[in-house]
């Protein structure tokens, strides 16, 4: 049997979407989000920016780590783009602006949210970006070259060519956890990374073969914050996107046995609680 790669349907993030939230401000995704736009300032300054584009955003990580980071930077015609092709996971981002704009973080008015795919960036004219982040998304997307040709065309020329930054898992805890169905139901198959996507040298060639140059990769360290065994157990269980799918033909002594072998995997890795499983993200930045 063929094993199945990462590529939750757009219902499924939608389901997801309110329950990401949960992780949008101490989850796995902040640490390489604020490393992308680290790393990216480093190469096309923010106060130069024409337009950032946060592809795939989620619940608004890389946007959050750029308005923090450099938001006061920007100039003042310069858009802030937080683009998904889950209109629920868009309604999240509204909720987050509103909610980020009540508490003062007014650089928050200049976000956009848009639904969009990212195989399809008409909405943006050619040259026209100088920004374009990509955060765990590109490795669930069928047709990514397509993608990452999309983002090369709408990269500006100006000051030595914009710059895209995108992240993908070498590995991680969490998908270790996601893998324990089968050891309760081996004739399944668990999730996994794209081979090209989990490793720095597949990550390099992508961006070599669409085009782009002075190409960057590197990994960066992550954690998925817990407050006792038995919830972040379950939160992996229930709330993440495939596993529906999975699960749905178990009985409730099965789904049972698979928390159990969780947390003892977690226990086993981690004796004290609060705690942090974790994971290696790869970052990959190159220049159009």
């Amino acid at each position: 049997m063929s094993q199945p790669h990462i590529n939750s349907s757009n219902d499924e993030w939608n389901k997801f979407a309110p329950s990401f939230m949960k992780l949008a401000t101490d989850g796995p995704g902040v640490a390489p989000a604020q490393n992308m736009v680290k790393v990216a300032a480093e190469v096309f300054p923010f106060s130069s920016a024409s337009a950032i584009l946060d592809i795939g955003c989620g619940p608004g990580q890389v946007t959050a780590a750029a308005l923090e980071a450099h938001g006061l930077e920007l100039p003042e015609t310069a858009r802030v783009v937080a683009l998904d092709l889950s209109p629920v996971m868009i309604q999240q981002v509204e909720n987050r602006k509103k909610t980020e704009i009540e508490n003062g973080a007014t650089l928050w008015n200049k976000v956009e949210p848009m639904i969009c795919n990212c195989t399809d960036l008409s909405a943006f004219p050619d040259n026209s970006v100088s920004h374009a982040f990509a955060a765990f998304v590109l490795f669930m997307v069928p047709q990514a070259r397509v993608a990452l040709d999309e983002i090369r065309r709408v990269l500006t020329n100006e000051n030595g060519g914009g710059i895209v930054a995108l992240s993908s898992w070498q590995g991680s805890e969490w998908m270790e956890l996601i893998g324990f169905v089968t050891k309760v139901r081996p004739e399944k198959s668990a999730p996994k990374m794209p081979p090209t996507w989990a490793t720095l040298e597949g990550i390099r060639g992508e961006l070599e073969a669409t085009g782009f140059r002075d190409i960057e990769v590197h990994t960066v360290e992550a954690f998925m914050p817990f407050n006792n065994y038995d919830e972040i157990a379950r939160f992996i269980l229930t709330q993440f996107p495939g596993m529906n799918k999975m699960t749905s033909d178990m009985s409730r002594e099965e789904l049972e046995k698979v928390r159990n072998l969780m947390v003892e995997f977690i226990k086993s890795r981690h004796p004290v609680a609060p705690g942090r499983l974790t994971g290696t993200a790869i970052v990959g930045v190159g220049r159009k």
